[in-house]
C-alpha cells in the first residue's frame, strides 16, 4: 500500500495582549500567539491524519515570519480594560508553511527525515555562500 503523498498547509496565527506597560502588553500577545499556532497546528494534524498503515509521519514547519507590531503599538492609548486609562495593546502575528509526510516503516520515516533535514542543511550552506560571494564580488567599474 503506497501513503499519500506530502500534506502542505500555511497557518496564521494571531495573539493579542494588553497592560500598563508595553512589555507586558508585548508578552500576553507572545502567548495569546503560541497558544493560538498551537492550536492551529493540533487541528491541521487532525485533519490530515495519516492512514491506517502509515502510521509514521514526519511533520514539521518551516521558520515561522512574525509580523512585528506597528509602532503606534508602542504608544499609550485609552483602554476599557482600564477603565479608559492608558495602556498598550499589542498585536503580533506569525505565518508559517506546515507539512506532512506518511510512511508505512519506521526506518522509511526515519531515512525521509534525515533526507529532508539534510536537503534544508545543503540549501540554508548554498544560501550562505551565495551571499559570502555576492558580498566579496567587487561591483563592475562605472563608464
Amino acid at each position: 500500500m503506497a501513503c499519500p503523498q506530502q500534506a502542505d498547509a500555511t497557518i496564521t496565527a494571531t495573539g493579542t495582549g494588553e497592560g500598563r506597560l508595553y512589555k507586558d502588553a508585548e508578552n500576553l500577545a507572545q502567548a495569546a500567539l503560541d497558544s493560538d499556532f498551537g492550536n492551529q497546528t493540533l487541528a491541521w494534524q487532525k485533519a490530515n491524519a495519516c492512514p491506517v498503515g502509515c502510521s509514521f509521519i514526519d511533520y514539521w514547519t518551516d521558520l515561522p515570519v512574525v509580523t512585528p507590531p506597528a509602532a503606534a503599538d508602542g504608544q499609550p492609548k485609552p483602554l476599557k480594560k482600564y477603565g479608559y486609562n492608558l495602556g498598550y495593546s499589542v498585536t503580533l502575528k506569525e505565518t508559517a508553511a506546515i507539512h506532512r509526510t506518511c510512511y508505512e516503516k519506521e526506518e522509511d520515516q526515519a531515512a525521509g527525515k534525515l533526507k529532508r533535514e539534510t536537503d534544508a542543511k545543503k540549501a540554508k550552506e548554498e544560501a550562505a555562500k551565495a551571499a559570502k560571494k555576492a558580498a566579496e564580488t567587487p561591483p563592475p567599474p562605472h563608464h
